[in-house]
């Protein structure tokens, strides 16, 4: 069976509470999730109300070194998936794809050429509030 969730804040969690991606507490984690192999996670960066302008756009760039090394760290079975290629990738190798969203516009700092600055990173989604 395939697994394709929409939406978790949990990448934004570990990293604001120094927790790892593939153990933690929270209600995802890899190791707990591997028996859904392949199974496909929208992280969502979660950018807290209380952040605007170039913090808003900071906090984003924080909680992406953390998503960029968590990839790295766990490269046999996680996967950044920005194309249909990764998506098959993914599905044949039995790991887990990582679609990297936002939620809250304030990521924005009121500029909108920063779209392509996300897109650049491999954002496939942002709410606006």
């Amino acid at each position: 069976m395939r697994y394709f969730d929409l939406h978790c804040d949990t990448i934004t969690a570990c990293e604001r509470n120094g927790y790892r991606l593939y153990e933690n507490p929270l209600q995802l984690s890899l190791s707990g999730a591997d028996v859904y192999r392949p199974w496909f996670q929208c992280f969502a960066v979660f950018v807290p109300d209380d952040l605007r302008g170039e913090k808003a756009s900071a906090f984003f760039d924080k909680v992406l070194m953390f998503f960029r090394k968590e990839l790295g760290d766990h490269q046999e079975n996680l996967r950044q998936c920005v194309c249909a290629e990764d998506f098959q990738r993914v599905e044949r190798e039995k790991g887990c794809g990582a679609v990297l969203t936002v939620e809250g516009g304030a990521v924005l700092a009121g500029e909108l050429s920063r779209i392509s600055y996300l897109a650049e990173c491999g954002v496939k989604a942002l709410t606006l509030t």
